[in-house]
């Protein structure tokens, strides 16, 4: 008893250290959020669907085109390596917009990521003070990663992250007022929303973290207890009624294999030793260039007595062994890819906030250094808006010149504010990352535009030739495993309203997209247009029947009529 009354006492203590905000500095914080949210609008239908955006459009099209939502397809046959929730949540926002757009395809990322950074801040701010989650939060929206390219793209990841990062909190929130059924209910309820987004890691995450936290705290035995078989059974009744309901459709042992493999692929089961254990030494340093910039505010960690300060706050030690057991896989998978630890990082800029502010008090050479790299990027940002006028290709935007002069004025009052205001100078630094995001969002997306060089560009112009080269009401199909863009799936079939669906008939009034190799071999088709793959040594040919195939078929048939 009296130990806990210690525990209480010394939380309460460290609390009450934490700085909250001041009148001033939540206008400051809301201003900055504000922006940051326009910041990231500006422009995001601009570039074509590029990497995995293609899949994720096209599942959730096709899926309201054949007005099936329970089986997801592709190239109309069936998609394997993703449930569908999220082509659910990508629909819901087409139907809501009438439109198929790219801007309103990428919105159910950009939004996700303000509720993922907001609930970093609202998580904590209890905990290490209103200031300390704030810095958390903008450190994590405003990371090198995001800044410049994961918030620009319509992957699923940053939706699979919030939903797994309220998963985490969920389970800390209701041990802590010792509400099992609630802990358990609701944790389970978002796992399995986290596996019918993307498949088996969910599985890892609830039993990682709900296990070593109830061990931790002492509580093991609710493992075995009617609460945690009720948060279980609602994890079943989710996860196996959507499966039991596909599988009136489509065999689920293909479905469950794809599953699996997509959940061992770039792990060490899938690489080859020796990049594992590269891996090892590279991940941390790897991953702190991924946030640069504000990954320097993850360094004030790395401080004596650090770990065992958190280790006696009871949020803390829940943020650093939820962070230290769900790394685990990552950092022992050489494929990974940095968007799928979303989910982790907001643990990492939560411990990094609290470290900085601890500190905050001793200007040491530490805190100087971290603010003056960001004062060097606020003046080499006005260098570069100042250059804009020397690339030809964004001559032709219609705000060339004004929108870089307004830039390149508010990047110097915010170096001017963090000379002036040296208490602020933390927001000042983000206010600086977020005129950076403006000025990407103006120029560097249209320069990628221009940039004949530029892949996306380019599959969505070759999608449009396609188009224009096949003038009748036609269906337009892919033939074989003929290896054409994904891209042109979405785009073809949005155009004309019909599924492209991937055949080895050849069939008369119809299109096929088809490779040099495979419209050799069949001697059936005739080529009416091709262009040259991009960074490709084949050309795509829109094909169609021969007129002598054609007519031959209609004698054919004729014949075994009579």
């Amino acid at each position: 008893m009296r130990a806990t009354i210690l525990d209480l006492t010394s939380m309460i203590c460290f609390v009450s250290r934490m700085p909250n905000f001041t009148h001033r500095e939540k206008w400051i914080v809301l201003v900055l959020a504000v922006l940051a949210f326009i910041a990231h609008l500006i422009n995001l239908g601009l570039m074509p669907l590029m990497a995995d955006e293609a899949i994720r459009a096209t599942v959730a099209w096709e899926m309201m085109v054949s007005k099936n939502y329970i089986v997801p397809t592709m190239w109309g046959e069936y998609y394997y390596r993703k449930p569908p929730l999220y082509n659910w949540i990508i629909i819901g926002f087409f139907e809501v917009f009438n439109s198929y757009s790219e801007f309103v395809f990428r919105l159910p990322s950009v939004i996700p990521l303000f509720l993922l950074s907001y609930a970093t801040w609202f998580v904590s701010k209890q905990y290490i003070g209103e200031r300390a989650a704030a810095i958390a939060a903008f450190g994590f929206l405003l990371s090198g990663r995001l800044l410049t390219r994961d918030s620009m793209l319509g992957h699923i990841d940053i939706a699979f992250s919030l939903v797994t990062f309220l998963g985490f909190f969920a389970v800390y929130h209701f041990q802590k007022r010792k509400n099992f059924w609630s802990l358990f209910m609701i944790s389970y309820a978002l796992a399995a929303a986290g596996v019918l987004m993307k498949g088996l890691p969910s599985f890892l995450f609830q039993g990682f973290t709900v296990v070593l936290w109830l061990i931790y705290k002492r509580d093991w035995k609710k493992l075995i207890s009617a609460s945690h078989f009720a948060g279980i059974a609602v994890f079943l009744l989710i996860v196996v009624g959507y499966f039991y309901t596909y599988s009136q459709y489509n065999s689920l042992e293909t479905y469950f294999g794809e599953l699996y493999g997509q959940a061992a692929m770039r792990t060490v089961v899938d690489k080859p030793w020796y990049e594992g254990v590269l891996n090892l030494f590279v991940f941390p340093f790897e991953n702190f260039g991924h946030l640069f910039p504000t990954s320097l505010i993850l360094i004030f960690m790395f401080r004596k007595g650090t770990i065992k300060r958190w280790m006696c706050n009871d949020f803390l030690s829940f943020v650093l062994l939820t962070l230290a057991i769900n790394v685990v896989p990552y950092w022992l998978s050489p494929g990974y890819y940095p968007r799928y630890l979303f989910m982790l990082y907001p643990l990492c800029f939560i411990l990094g906030a609290e470290s900085l502010i601890t500190h905050s008090s001793n200007r040491n050479w530490m805190i100087k250094s971290v603010e003056w790299l960001f004062f060097a990027m606020g003046m080499i940002l006005m260098i570069a808006y100042t250059g804009v006028s020397f690339v030809p290709e964004l001559k032709e935007l219609s705000y060339f010149i004004w929108a870089a002069v307004i830039i390149l004025l508010l990047t110097a009052v915010l170096i001017w504010l963090w000379f002036k205001q040296p208490q602020w100078r933390i927001y000042w630094s983000f206010a600086i990352l977020i005129s950076f995001r403006i000025g990407f969002d103006l120029y560097v997306i249209p320069y990628r535009m221009f940039d004949e060089g530029s892949a996306p560009p380019a599959r969505k112009i070759m999608a449009e030739r396609i188009l224009a080269n096949t003038p009748n009401d036609w269906p337009i199909k892919l033939f074989d495993q003929s290896p054409i863009y994904k891209e042109h799936a979405y785009y073809l079939g949005v155009a004309t309203n019909r599924i492209i669906e991937r055949t080895t008939l050849v069939e008369p009034n119809c299109y096929y997209l088809v490779d040099d190799f495979r419209m050799k071999r069949v001697a059936q088709f005739e080529s009416i247009y091709h262009h040259k793959m991009y960074y490709k040594d084949y050309e795509t040919h829109v094909c169609q029947m021969k007129e002598a195939s054609h007519l031959e078929n209609e004698e054919s048939h004729h014949a075994t009529t009579e």
